[in-house]
């Protein structure tokens, strides 16, 4: 997949809101991936570039290619955010929204709450649609079968 360019305006309103944010364009995912750049002392929190496989009761590393997002990310000392499909105010708006430390903990503990009641009653609503419409098929089916009975 060939690179998307990344609008001029976007990227330095990422850069004013956050200097350690970067965004850029992963051929390995097909997607923009938002990365922040971890301090010095904080980097061996990066999983280094390689790739772990079992094999015939053995563990094998194996280096990961120069474009690999996890060897960019290592070498360059940043930690990926978020991917994301769009580079425009949609993703300035996520990232703001997002922003744990603007919030402050007690409203970003409060806002993670809300998002996950709601997804709980979205999952809720979809299994009670479910579950009537297995109801709605077994009445019909139980209706057809006893009226074939009734009739004989």
């Amino acid at each position: 997949m060939l690179p998307r360019s990344i609008p001029t305006h976007i990227s330095q309103a990422i850069k004013n809101y956050d200097h350690a944010l970067k965004l850029r364009w992963s051929c390995e995912r097909g997607r923009f991936v938002l990365e922040r750049k971890l301090p010095h002392h904080l980097r061996w929190f990066i999983d280094e570039p390689i790739l772990r496989t079992h094999v015939k009761g053995q563990w094998l590393d194996k280096t990961l290619p120069d474009g690999a997002d996890k060897k960019i990310r290592w070498k360059d000392g940043y930690v990926l955010i978020l991917e994301t499909d769009f580079a425009d105010a949609r993703l300035l708006k996520e990232i703001y929204e997002g922003d744990s430390f603007r919030l402050g903990t007690k409203a970003f503990i409060r806002k993670v709450d809300e998002l996950e009641r709601k997804r709980k009653l979205k999952l809720e609503a979809l299994e009670s649609e479910k579950t009537r419409i297995d109801l709605e098929k077994m009445w019909h089916y139980l209706k057809r079968s006893t009226e074939g009975n009734l009739a004989a």
